[in-house]
């Protein structure tokens, strides 16, 4: 499985809103359906370690998972509507006031499907979880995220507020606004037959502090750091391929370099790049493609695509409509 991701950075905007009451937390929880939209589309089965606490497992939990089959969960994950793009991954921070909770429900054994049955989600949710976007300052280390846990008959909140044991799980997430994301359904880069990989804006993952994906433009946009990344998944054959990046880039941010990482070490640091820089397209909208080398391929490459602002300090460079890549010897027609 490949996992792509582009790197950068960006300043988030965010709307004021008053702390909800534990009165309108009950109400969204058990009001979910209408008044939140789903991420997901369909309950996604937990491990059991995740399911049990916000927070890394220990090693006597590993244990007991390993030796229980019935630890395992199903969940469902909803958002506010405006923030529903980012917590789909299509922007990296989200908007002052976003309300996401977490259903979860216990597995059963659905004998309809065969004789050994199958595992599905139950109907009663044994317990909501929840993140609510406070004001900036309200808690710096975790985002300014409150947390809760709300009963399962959505009857009262059971805790509130800075929980340890959540911002211990949550502090590992800073790059995508203290959200695990493990229930978002995954996006992937574009295979075709002739061995064409298209990895498009609009399929992107975004992380960072900034960096979105502009529906209007179809474009991924507002890169300002080091620290911004988009990312895609899917499967790539093995072999060599020839790497071009779709931009929009102004005159005054002409020389912006687009770096293109994979391949690492035991530490995570990149040990294979290429890169290019960016010539003046013309301006927003106007985009143009740009070679970056080639990728050589192996069976279980984990590549990394980092757009660096490095030649153009706090710049935000370009544009990115898509990236493409096609296999040494295949046609490039019909990229």
């Amino acid at each position: 499985m490949l996992r792509v991701i582009i790197l950068l950075s960006l300043a988030a905007v965010c709307g004021a809103a008053e702390p909800l009451t534990d009165d309108r937390i009950l109400e969204s929880v058990r009001d979910r359906a209408s008044v939140l939209a789903e991420v997901t589309t369909a309950p996604v089965l937990m491990q059991g370690r995740v399911s049990q606490l916000c927070r890394p497992a220990t090693a006597q939990e590993i244990a007991d998972e390993k030796a229980n089959p019935h630890l395992e969960k199903f969940s469902r994950f909803y958002a506010a509507k405006a923030g529903l793009a980012a917590a789909q991954g299509h922007e990296s921070v989200h908007p002052e006031g976003t309300l996401l909770i977490k259903e979860k429900l216990p597995v059963i054994l659905d004998k309809s499907v065969d004789k050994d049955g199958k595992l599905a989600a139950g109907s009663k949710p044994e317990l909501f979880t929840g993140m609510l976007k406070r004001e900036k300052g309200f808690n710096p280390a975790c985002g300014d995220w409150e947390f809760f846990t709300v009963s399962g008959d959505a009857g009262k909140i059971t805790s509130r507020g800075k929980l340890a044991n959540c911002m211990d799980c949550h502090q590992r997430f800073a790059d995508r606004d203290f959200t695990s994301r493990k229930l978002v359904p995954a996006r992937g880069l574009l295979a075709k037959a002739n061995g064409t990989i298209s990895l498009p804006a609009s399929e992107a993952m975004v992380y960072g502090t900034g960096v979105r994906y502009d529906r209007t433009k179809d474009v991924l946009t507002s890169w300002a750091g080091k620290g911004d990344a988009a990312a895609w998944d899917g499967a790539v054959a093995k072999g060599r391929y020839a790497v071009e990046v779709m931009v929009a880039c102004s005159a005054e941010n002409a020389g912006a370099e687009v770096e293109l990482q994979w391949s690492y070490d035991v530490e995570g640091r990149p040990v294979k790049r290429i890169s290019c820089k960016v010539k003046d397209t013309g301006g927003a909208g106007n985009f143009k493609s740009f070679s970056a080398g080639t990728f050589e391929f192996t069976d279980d490459a984990k590549p990394v695509i980092k757009v660096t602002p490095e030649s153009k300090p706090g710049v935000p460079p370009v544009e990115i409509k898509r990236i493409m890549m096609w296999r040494e010897g295949d046609p490039k027609a019909g990229r």
